[in-house]
């Protein structure tokens, strides 16, 4: 595998829980350490698609902390 199918669950703002489901301040994941972004299984119907993902998801939590 290329990536992990469970990974840490995030918030939309890529803020990561902890076990109450509660955003962890100050700590973010985004790319491939998120959760449940690809279901029970990975699959890649085309090449590249992970790292999109990785640059999409980069670029909002950069949005997100530039507003704050």
């Amino acid at each position: 595998l290329l990536c992990s199918l469970q990974g840490i669950s995030i918030t939309p703002n890529c803020q990561a829980k902890d076990d109450n489901n509660e955003p962890i301040p100050g700590l973010y994941a985004t790319g491939n350490t998120c959760g449940m972004r690809f279901g029970p299984a990975y699959v890649t119907p085309i090449p590249g698609v992970s790292i999109g993902i990785c640059l999409t998801l980069g670029r909002e939590l950069g949005n997100h902390l530039a507003s704050l």
